[in-house]
């Protein structure tokens, strides 16, 4: 018996190759259904079917994920479909930096803290 050469390389359990960064998009739902749903048009545009296709999807957050690294600092106008369960509005919101919407306090004013 030979014992282990001090340069013997670790390798993983199983012999399977790492994945493509976009393998989760085998087991998206979206995919076995017309993808026109994830894109419906004008104001009073139907989301409610691709919500609810993306709410029981098991890769859901893998899309999103997807979909907020691809689209950060782009324009509302840029966005499209349902991704992630979001609308282009809601991620294109979610990426906006918070703003804290309260008045700044005047000068001389002070705490009413005990």
């Amino acid at each position: 018996m030979t014992a282990p050469s001090a340069y013997t390389v670790a390798r993983p359990s199983d012999d399977r190759q790492s994945e493509p960064a976009n393998a989760w998009q085998e087991e998206a739902l979206c995919r076995e259904v017309d993808p026109e749903l994830f894109f419906p048009e004008g104001t009073g545009a139907d989301w409610r079917t691709p919500r609810r296709i993306c709410a029981a999807c098991p890769v859901k957050g893998k899309c999103l994920d997807a979909a907020m690294r691809e689209e950060t600092g782009q324009s509302l106008a840029s966005r499209a479909g349902m991704r992630g369960g979001m609308t282009p509005k809601e991620r294109w919101t979610t990426d906006q930096p918070s703003r804290d919407t309260r008045p700044a306090p005047s000068p001389g004013a002070h705490s009413s803290s005990p």
